[in-house]
């Protein structure tokens, strides 16, 4: 009996062994998370990790946030990306376009959107009522900082661009988003979309940036803007 005991000890104490095996990463740490608010996990097969300051990553998982969230991953290539809310990236995908160019060699063309983005917010608002309206309108605006993780509020452009303007990237992230799925037919629709592309090549999420002008060019095949799209996806990196 006493050996029966002891057998059934040592056969669950190699479960717990194996399982712990299993779920440790066996490829090559990429990088660590040096910053975070709110919550997140690390994805490793069918385990899930909860992320905290100087949680290590590994090309064999994935990162996903929460809401209200937000990550930044320090890599060994010495970049860092910040991860936005309620998203979900591979961990290797993420580090294979961190270190790329494509943004300071593409400075140049944003500085050109950023001075068409800025006229087309101001026109939007004179026809709205007048340049002393518009001038009211902007300076009435609630501190943006009262505006982040609204999520059941309406997100105007004036608001998500006040972000972007002040260049808190990760803000005009999520506020942008908002903005584009409260109104993707929206008459600043292409300026938002243009802007979150910037927005995630500055918090270098290459992936994302990537994807937004992918999906600018399809969207906005005939516009004047197609073309500076084309010349920032020009300096992204090749993907292999």
């Amino acid at each position: 009996m006493k050996s029966k005991t002891l057998w059934t000890l040592l056969i669950a104490m190699m479960s717990i062994s194996l399982v712990s095996f299993a779920q440790k990463p066996t490829a090559a740490q990429l990088g660590k998370v040096t910053y975070m608010e709110g919550k997140a996990e690390v994805l490793t097969g069918q385990a899930s990790t909860p992320v905290s300051i100087n949680s290590l990553l590994y090309a064999n998982q994935s990162i996903k946030t929460a809401a209200k969230s937000m990550v930044e991953i320090s890599w060994s290539n010495g970049s860092k990306t910040t991860v936005e809310p309620l998203s979900s990236y591979s961990v290797s995908e993420l580090y294979s376009q961190s270190g790329g160019q494509a943004l300071a060699q593409s400075e140049s063309v944003f500085a050109g959107f950023k001075k068409a983005f800025q006229a087309a917010g101001e026109s939007k608002r004179v026809e709205a009522g007048g340049i002393r309206r518009s001038k009211s309108k902007v300076d009435s605006l609630p501190a943006i900082d009262q505006l982040y993780w609204k999520e059941d509020k309406e997100i105007t452009f004036d608001e998500a661009s006040a972000f972007y303007d002040k260049g808190d990237y990760v803000k005009a992230v999520w506020a942008f988003k908002t903005f584009l799925d409260q109104k993707p037919m929206n008459e600043m629709a292409k300026y938002a979309t243009f802007a979150l592309g910037h927005s995630y090549l500055r918090i270098n999420n290459q992936v994302k940036a990537r994807e937004l002008f992918e999906q600018f060019i399809l969207k906005y095949s005939n516009d004047e803007l197609r073309t500076q799209a084309e010349a920032v996806l020009a300096k992204f990196p090749a993907v292999h």
